[in-house]
């Protein structure tokens, strides 16, 4: 917890049932160069807090065809971490789907992007509900090293105080 001296205890266990996955890089995907099907299990707990997750990653090259991914979440914080700093207690799911289309355009592949997530946050007084639903098309230039996007985003919550916000964007990775 903040300013405590407590130890913080972490550990992740995964399974990789296809081929071998190094851990989850940016979004999770090998952008067609791997047949992943990967489960994951984190906890970890730092005085009387507590934190939890379980994710999967299943990616797969269909022949000629290009390649899927699907990618889920579930997120549990208990006065540890969690999505809002200021909320005790806060937990949350997401389901991200995608396709990585298999003819090169120019320098690069188009991929379509899906994804739609809840979180709660548990505040004194009423729970506050988050839904998150986001849209993207991606220009693959060289995998995590150069890539272009249009995106939708939209958060939408169910609450008084907090307006719903969408936004639309472009956006550009470069590493070096």
């Amino acid at each position: 917890t903040k300013g405590s001296s407590d130890v913080l205890y972490a550990a992740r266990a995964q399974f990789d049932f296809w081929d071998k996955e190094d851990g989850y890089y940016l979004n999770g995907t090998y952008y067609g160069d791997k047949d992943l099907l990967a489960l994951g299990f984190a906890g970890q707990s730092a005085g009387s807090g507590d934190a939890y997750n379980v994710d999967f990653l299943l990616e797969k090259k269909i022949a000629s065809a290009g390649a899927i991914s699907v990618e889920a979440e579930y997120a549990k914080y208990d006065k540890l971490g969690g999505y809002i700093g200021s909320a005790p207690q806060s937990d949350g799911w997401y389901l991200l789907a995608g396709y990585l289309f298999p003819q090169p355009f120019g320098i690069g592949k188009f991929q379509v992007l899906g994804k739609y997530g809840e979180a709660t946050y548990d505040f004194i007084g009423p729970d506050v509900k988050q839904k998150t639903t986001e849209f993207d098309l991606n220009f693959i230039i060289k995998q995590f090293n150069a890539r272009a996007s249009i995106f939708y985003i939209e958060h939408k919550y169910d609450n008084n105080f907090t307006p719903d916000n969408k936004q639309f964007g472009v956006g550009l990775q470069v590493q070096m």
